[in-house]
């Protein structure tokens, strides 16, 4: 693994994921199908003609209630949250995490949910299995055993929820083979001519 220290959201950061598998996919990875090749293509097509970034209000909540709820659970729990840009697990994949705990290797994943969906974790407990498949390749990269889900919003009075979650081992073969297959993908279509002639500039 390595690390690679920016501001999530730079222009570095984005140079520095491009063309790379990553855990915001990782339920396409993990499911190892046709929803794994439709993401390829859209890396190639990043990659060719790169696309704008089109946020929501849900994104923009993100960018803007992230660092609070980092610092809340600091101020709640007394452990120390690094903050990195990207973990890069080889040439062609790697994760973003919202936070890492190096002292006893575990990890955060942060939401910060609207006012219906965070009333239904609060009631229920539950998240996302996207965000399952997210933690558990984070997990992956790292090779830590744990990961700290939480989310936040201040309209509430248990405006923080943490749920520690163990790593399932078997996503985690599912995630291994899923980016052995989407990594083979990518190379082929790498090795494309016509992908090969819009990344070298030829007509």
């Amino acid at each position: 693994m390595k690390i690679h220290r920016m501001e999530q959201g730079s222009d570095e950061w984005k140079a520095v994921r491009k063309g790379k598998l990553t855990a915001s996919n990782a339920t396409a990875i993990g499911n190892n199908g046709a929803g794994l090749k439709t993401y390829i293509k859209k890396i190639i097509l990043n990659l060719v003609a790169e696309q704008p970034f089109k946020g929501s209000k849900d994104t923009e909540r993100g960018h803007e209630l992230e660092p609070i709820a980092r610092l809340k659970y600091e101020l709640e729990t007394g452990e120390t949250v690094d903050e990195v840009g990207f973990l890069e697990h080889c040439p062609f994949s790697g994760c973003s995490p919202d936070g890492l705990i190096l002292g006893k290797k575990k990890g955060l994943e942060i939401k910060c949910r609207n006012d219906e969906k965070h009333l239904d974790i609060l009631m229920t407990g539950k998240i996302a299995s996207s965000t399952i498949w997210q933690m558990n390749m984070c997990m992956l990269v790292t090779g830590f055993e744990s990961w700290v889900f939480v989310a936040y919003n201040p309209n509430f009075k248990q405006s923080l929820f943490t749920k520690e979650y163990q790593r399932d081992e078997a996503k985690i073969e599912k995630l291994k083979k899923g980016l052995e297959n989407g990594i083979e993908l990518l190379k082929e279509s790498l090795d494309n001519e016509a992908v090969k002639k819009e990344l070298n500039g030829q007509v």
